[in-house]
């Protein structure tokens, strides 16, 4: 027997005891030691209790300690200790008396090889960060006192008697262990539902997200297709119908349509300021593109520009041209840049005529035009807008 305990012994433990091979008992406790446990430990094959507790030792737990089968007692608590438990340890099958390894920093789930331990009567691993559930210790008929205290236990405790008449303090500060398993039926139960509401939350937050991103695609599509939908008719052959002499073509007109040189829009269409190659400045209102469905009404839609286009009154913004191309309608006018219609309107300066008395002073229009309909019937409509 060596038995230094409760000394001041600084330094480590000597690697010269593994000449004690007839040693059988080695108690180090309550002292200041450091360093590691020496791996020639294993050379001890008749120790019986080893016992290095309360003293400042690092490292792993060898496995070659499996080695020492006479084991009866193993106190290695209170150090610094760190790693996790080998399989070793529960291979020493004569550990009958006490396993101790509480007050370290052991890590990791309790071996399988544990279930080996059938005859001992005291374990002790609290105050450690070891993880996993405590079934392997369900088979550990001589347990008489255990302590798991203040790990990182979880599940549920192994349904043995010995198990449910211990007191919760042995079970504490492992908030994932279940220690009333008719209470764990039922919080397993709201994890269960909390989970599937999880589940269906972010199931249904993607649905959302994906048909926001679907119907915004498709109104960009749309909107995008709206104002340059003309691009795409490079094939189609344009009609362009004069009402005055011009010194410009379509194909000037069509690569200024742009959203830069928009100046109003409306249910009927888009209106641009245009600076043709000559320096003239004209509006072009484009109407919107026919719906799927929609009779074209292309003779209506020409009588409509001859007749806009043979007016010539003082209060009428001139129709200068139409174009057409079967899929999109374009209006050209004088662009007037002295604000819009209404503007004037209301301060009383134009369109005070004997043939506009019978109507509202306040006439759709934008910069540098009014509308067109309005402007050779003297009747607003749904139409009459920029």
């Amino acid at each position: 027997m060596v038995d230094l305990h409760n000394n001041r012994l600084h330094g480590t433990i000597p690697t010269s005891v593994e000449f004690l091979v007839s040693l059988n008992v080695l108690d180090l406790s309550k002292n200041s030691i450091a360093g590691s446990v020496p791996e020639n430990l294993r050379m001890l094959t008749s120790l019986n209790k080893l016992v290095i507790s309360e003293n400042y030792i690092t490292g792993s737990i060898p496995k070659s300690l499996g080695l020492c089968r006479d084991l009866q007692l193993l106190d290695m608590s209170s150090n610094r200790l760190t790693g996790s438990i080998p399989d070793e340890i529960g291979r020493l099958q004569g550990l009958d008396i006490l396993l101790n390894l509480s007050r370290n920093s052991l890590t990791g789930p309790i071996p399988e090889s544990f279930a080996n331990l059938s005859k001992l009567s005291n374990l002790d691993l609290s105050y450690n960060m070891l993880t996993g559930t405590l079934t392997v210790l369900g088979s550990l008929d001589n347990l008489v006192s255990l302590n798991v205290s203040y790990n990182n236990f979880s599940g549920l405790l192994p349904d043995t008697k010995f198990f449910h008449d211990l007191p919760d303090s042995v079970y504490a500060g492992n908030q994932e262990l279940c220690i009333n398993r008719n209470k764990c039926h039922i919080d397993g139960s709201h994890h269960g539902k909390n989970t599937r509401n999880l589940v269906l939350s972010t199931l249904l937050s993607v649905t959302v997200t994906l048909l926001i991103v679907v119907l915004g695609g498709l109104l960009f599509i749309r909107i995008r297709g709206a104002y340059f939908g003309w691009k795409d008719e490079d094939n189609l052959e344009w009609d362009f119908t004069p009402f005055q002499k011009l010194n410009f073509t379509v194909n000037d007109i069509l690569t200024k349509l742009s959203d830069s040189n928009i100046v109003g829009k409306g249910v009927s269409g888009i209106v641009y300021r245009v600076e043709a190659p000559m320096k003239q400045v004209i509006a072009v209102k484009r109407l919107w593109p026919l719906k799927n469905g929609e009779v074209p009404e292309r003779d209506l839609f020409s009588a409509e520009v001859r007749a806009l286009g043979s007016i010539r009154h003082k209060n009428i913004v001139r129709l200068l041209g139409c174009c057409n191309n079967g899929k999109t309608r374009l209006l050209l006018f004088d662009y007037i840049s002295n604000g819009s219609l209404a503007e004037l309107l209301h301060e009383k300066k134009v369109f005070y005529s004997e043939e506009c008395s019978r109507v509202s002073n306040t006439v759709a229009g934008s910069y540098g035009y009014i509308a067109p309909e309005y402007g050779y019937s003297f009747r607003i409509t749904e139409k009459t807008d920029p």
